[in-house]
């Protein structure tokens, strides 16, 4: 707090123009109305003209402001303040109830000793930082919750998404389909786990396994035009005909996402660079295939390991044997 002279009133009332003690050169704001604490009862008596419009700051107004800041400290409460109830004869209810509250509230701030500390504004300043990282948190705990995720249009489609796909239960309990979803996190979670409950990985071996989930993993621009085997080639074909239904299912429960697009997710651009890598043969020549360059294979099949390793997870949790055997069996192979 500070003690001012109020120049004049702007605004219809809402702002006024403040100059401040203690200041030299003068220095004047334009503060809301609601930031002006109290009127005090003091007054300052001018002669008209005596406050020029280009310097208002005057020896008088500076003397008088002085003598009020030496007079009525602010530690302890100020110059004393017009009553709003027996000074402007302000009878309604509501407002009195109000006033005689704030001056409770005020009282007890002046007995307490916090207010007479030196590191006040020091203490005060990270107080006002801890509220406002309070207020964050308070306002992303918010953000993840269930009451504010259940307001969500797409949340409740996602939900509609699982339901329809066999991933939960009407009444929300997560099913078998459900539990294998959860493990993964390097790949398209509703795509692979269809991939696994449709048997797409049985007829293949480790080396075409490790091509095709190079699909999932493989992010960059398509390479160049790739040779792959029938068997590849057919297993390719699956991927994108089982893209197309969960699409076609995601659309239906109220998805904004076209079956192109999702499909378009898939890249095969690195099927026959996975598949040579886990059939061993040399590096060099696995780079005469392609055009993508060395780092990005390399991160891909550290990537495809990943993959490898969750869906050999999910093998164990539905109790297939022979993928999980498939499974650990490509990620030896792919490592060099």
């Amino acid at each position: 707090w500070t003690i001012g002279f109020i120049l004049k009133a702007m605004d219809g009332g809402r702002t006024v123009r403040i100059i401040l003690a203690n200041t030299n050169p003068a220095k004047i704001i334009d503060l809301p109305i609601s930031q002006v604490a109290s009127l005090c009862k003091e007054k300052i008596k001018l002669e008209p003209g005596r406050i020029p419009a280009d310097n208002p700051y005057t020896v008088v107004i500076s003397q008088h402001l002085a003598r009020l800041s030496e007079l009525y400290p602010i530690s302890k409460g100020g110059p004393p303040a017009l009553d709003p109830i027996i000074d402007m004869k302000i009878k309604d209810l509501d407002f009195v109830d109000l006033y005689t509250k704030k001056q409770n509230i005020q009282n007890k701030l002046r007995q307490s000793k916090c207010h007479l500390c030196p590191k006040l504004p020091e203490q005060m300043a990270i107080m006002e930082q801890q509220e406002t990282l309070l207020d964050q948190i308070h306002q992303l705990r918010h953000n993840i919750s269930d009451n504010s995720l259940a307001l969500m249009p797409e949340f409740q489609s996602r939900i509609e998404v699982l339901m329809a796909l066999g991933y939960i239960s009407h009444d929300r309990t997560v099913q078998l389909k459900g539990r294998v979803a959860r493990e993964m996190n390097t790949c398209d979670e509703l795509l692979a786990t269809e991939l696994i409950f449709e048997n797409a990985l049985d007829d293949l071996g480790p080396e075409e396994i490790v091509s095709v989930l190079s699909a999932f993993v493989y992010q960059e621009k398509e390479a160049t035009e790739i040779s792959l085997t029938p068997k590849l080639e057919e297993a390719r074909n699956n991927m994108k005909r089982v893209a197309t239904r969960v699409a076609q299912v995601q659309i239906a429960c109220g998805i904004e996402i076209t079956t192109d697009e999702y499909v378009r997710t898939l890249h095969f651009g690195m099927m026959e660079v996975a598949y040579e890598w886990a059939r061993q043969r040399p590096f060099a020549d696995i780079c005469m295939l392609t055009d993508v360059q060395e780092g990005s294979i390399v991160r891909c099949i550290t990537r495809l390991d990943e993959t490898c390793k969750e869906i050999r997870n999910v093998a164990r949790i539905i109790g297939d044997t022979s993928l999980y055997t498939k499974m650990e069996e490509a990620s030896n192979k792919i490592k060099r």
